[in-house]
């Protein structure tokens, strides 16, 4: 559907600044307000080098309030930046930053309550664990018995106490980061960010350094936005995640989601997944998926030509079920891989494929197997028989490709509106469109999870963006 965009005439004298702001209010009021708590990244992007393209490309986040909140993605994929943006350390091109109803987008890093613990620390070695916990309060002069008060709890909550005049070179990692952490806290800031909190610590500690950092964030109540590439690290703590890729969100949700239903194989394949297969609807019997390795009837029409396929690895089954089969679809492989990971045994089976017919031009195909079952040895070169529901077969990307991630229902700073609305010479960015871009008839989609319904102004406007539904 083709949208307009409305300019305000605008005579060589000028217009005047009643009929710009009366204007520009009327737009407003078509626009619902962003949520009241909590943080929303509306259309950012940011570029360093133009000849390298945008580093962040219309990012659009709404996080929910004292959520647990990681940001994951490979390296060089824009998280660092992103957080810096939050933090104030950077500026965004385009799209605003609100935090509680306000907009934050070009307010200074001081002026915002944001705080960072950053990867390495940036503990000052000339001051003890002390000193360095209360320097943000000591700079800002506002070191008193109320907030003195509030930085011996933090050092109880962190476990810190009795080292307090330790300085850091004699402090464990893991003491090093609670310190940073407590430097942080005690400033009450609304968001804090941790950059890649857990890199640097063995298993043994990131199990427990993650449980300390979600026992603290549900006590404080506080956002906390971790960046990681460990996807194992992120699940573990967090109750909401989104991946970054090249520069744009692929998708966000609760983290069992996440890694259960994959919106593409980017997605399926950065979460661990390894069982994505082109598939093709069979020519001659449209209820019937051809995957490279064998015919699935999938018991009702299949509603592609063409896809990428998900078989999630653990819901291959190594004995057929005691119950009804559902359809059930057997498959045998010979195991190539056995890898032991605690509780779990990771088995990984070498298929062979069609011989005729498309998909499938490699002779075999790998299949992941994830299975508790220790009661037998798995031995490489065994031939066994798999069973699998055709229903837990998911669809990621069908023909032409997934639907571009869209926003939450801010805009995207394309069409760009300059309207004069105060005398002093200033302006405003607005959006076209009065009216919506819905169809006639079409119901608005209501708020969920908190997330703001429909769509609000931003710094720069364009084409209006609605978030796929759950």
């Amino acid at each position: 559907m083709a949208h307009t965009t409305f300019k305000l005439p605008v005579s060589a004298a000028g217009a005047s600044a009643a009929a710009g702001a009366a204007y520009a209010a009327s737009l407003t009021s078509q626009f619902p307000a962003p949520p009241e708590r909590g943080l929303v990244i509306d259309n950012v992007s940011k570029t360093f080098d133009p000849s390298r393209g945008r580093v962040l490309d219309r990012v659009c986040l709404t996080i929910e309030p004292d959520s647990f909140f990681a940001l994951l993605g490979p390296s060089g994929c824009g998280k660092s930046t992103l957080l810096r943006l939050i933090a104030g350390l950077e500026f965004p091109d385009e799209g605003r930053i609100i935090l509680d109803g306000e907009d934050i987008t070009t307010y200074p890093p001081q002026a915002r309550p944001v705080n960072t613990v950053f990867q390495n620390f940036a503990l000052f070695p000339h001051l003890n664990a002390y000193n360095n916990i209360v320097f943000g309060l000591k700079a800002q002069k506002a070191l008193n018995s109320r907030t003195e008060a509030i930085v011996r709890d933090t050092i109880s909550a962190l476990q810190l106490d009795g080292l307090d005049k330790v300085y850091p070179d004699e402090l464990s990692g893991g003491q090093q980061q609670r310190v940073a952490l407590a430097r942080a806290l005690v400033n009450q800031p609304k968001v804090l960010l941790l950059d890649e909190p857990m890199s640097h610590l063995d298993d043994y500690l990131k199990s427990k350094v993650g449980q300390d950092l979600l026992e603290l964030q549900r006590r404080l109540r506080t956002i906390f936005i971790m960046v990681t590439h460990d996807r194992e690290d992120s699940m573990t703590v967090s109750s909401d995640m989104a991946i970054l890729h090249e520069g744009r969100i692929v998708q966000q949700d609760r983290p069992r989601l996440l890694f259960s239903r994959p919106n593409s194989a980017f997605v399926a394949e950065f979460m661990g997944k390894a069982n994505v297969f082109r598939a093709e609807r069979d020519a001659f019997d449209p209820e019937t998926a051809r995957l490279p390795f064998m015919d699935v009837p999938m018991g009702a029409p299949v509603p592609w030509e063409s896809a990428l396929v998900l078989i999630n690895p653990d819901s291959l089954m190594l004995e057929p079920p005691s119950g009804p089969g559902d359809g059930l679809v057997d498959i045998t492989g010979r195991i190539e891989q056995v890898r032991y990971r605690g509780y779990n045994v990771e088995l990984v089976f070498s298929l062979r494929n069609l011989v005729s017919g498309n998909p499938g031009t490699q002779p075999h195909s790998r299949l992941q197997v994830l299975t508790s079952n220790h009661a037998r040895d798995w031995i490489p070169g065994e031939e066994v028989t798999l069973y699998l529901r055709p229903s837990e077969i998911l669809t990621l990307e069908s023909r032409g490709g997934p639907a571009e991630p869209e926003c939450l229902g801010f805009v995207d700073g394309r069409d760009d509106v300059p309207l004069a609305v105060a005398a002093g010479g200033g302006s405003a960015w607005v959006g076209g469109r009065p009216g919506g871009h819905r169809e006639a008839g079409t119901p608005r989609r209501g708020p969920a999870l908190g997330k703001p319904e429909g769509r609000t102004l931003g710094r720069k406007t364009g084409k209006a963006r609605r978030r796929p539904g759950p």
